[in-house]
């Protein structure tokens, strides 16, 4: 669910087919700053970088968690 933001119109959202790699763009919609959250279910084991832009932020795991 995402209370302020939604997927960017006009902007595809990419899933590759084995898993390893998800690509959207989430749009702020009210226009204030605001943290959103974002799970993931089912991600295939390995490591996977979190961007905003092109600016790496973090990485999460896949795998049995």
């Amino acid at each position: 669910m995402c209370d302020h933001n939604g997927y960017a119109k006009q902007q595809p959202v990419v899933v590759a087919d084995d898993g390893s790699r998800i690509q959207f763009t989430l749009e702020n919609r009210t226009g204030g700053a605001h943290e959103t959250g974002l799970r993931i279910a089912v991600l295939p084991a390995g490591k996977y970088a979190v961007a905003i832009g092109n600016r790496k932020i973090g990485a999460i795991r896949g795998g049995s968690q």
